[in-house]
């Protein structure tokens, strides 16, 4: 059995990579960049994030891994 972990922001502290969110019904707006892409700056995303929209983007995250069989253990 494969294991997978997701992680909140921060993973990626000192890379630079560009990644969508899954929630797509509406632009997350206190999470993006004006590419529609997550802002690399952690920071900025810990100063500027919206619960709601965090908590909206999480569960789409969970949903996806559960839809694509993923098991959580915790």
């Amino acid at each position: 059995m494969q294991q997978f972990s997701i992680q909140a922001a921060g993973e990626g502290r000192h890379q630079h990579h560009s990644y969508s969110p899954v929630f797509q019904e509406r632009p997350l707006k206190s999470l993006i960049n004006k590419d529609g892409k997550f802002h690399n700056d952690i920071s900025y995303i810990e100063e500027n994030a919206d619960d709601e929209e965090v908590r909206i983007e999480l569960e789409a995250q969970i949903q996806s891994a559960t839809m694509l069989g993923v098991d959580f253990s915790h």
